[in-house]
């Protein structure tokens, strides 16, 4: 192999390396759709209309709730913020678009 091709491939693979590592650092610390747990935070306060510190599902409309429900650990009807973050961390939500539930147990 010439020094002209190595030198090129070098280059390649170093610039290749470096845009892989800033894409990743980018995206530390956020969690899935980009949202830090301050943003999901602040998402789940918006959509409590009568601040009471519940999501229901007249507060979310069908769509969310069926999604959400899942988080529903005690089954009162809504759901809390800490319940919301206990679900995602056990990956009982599922993603948005998709059909069907969460894990199963």
């Amino acid at each position: 192999m010439t020094t002209k091709i190595r030198r090129f491939l070098f280059i390649l693979l170093s610039t290749s390396a470096l845009l892989a590592t800033s894409a990743a650092f980018a995206c530390k610390g956020e969690g899935r759709h980009g949202k830090t747990p301050e943003q999901r935070a602040e998402r789940f306060r918006r959509s409590d209309a009568n601040k009471d510190g519940f999501l229901t599902k007249a507060e979310v409309g069908e769509r969310r709730w069926q999604r959400l429900q899942a988080a529903d650990a005690n089954k009162d009807g809504k759901v809390s913020l800490s319940e919301l973050e206990q679900a995602k961390k056990d990956g009982k939500l599922r993603k948005h678009g998709k059909h069907g539930g969460g894990k199963q147990s």
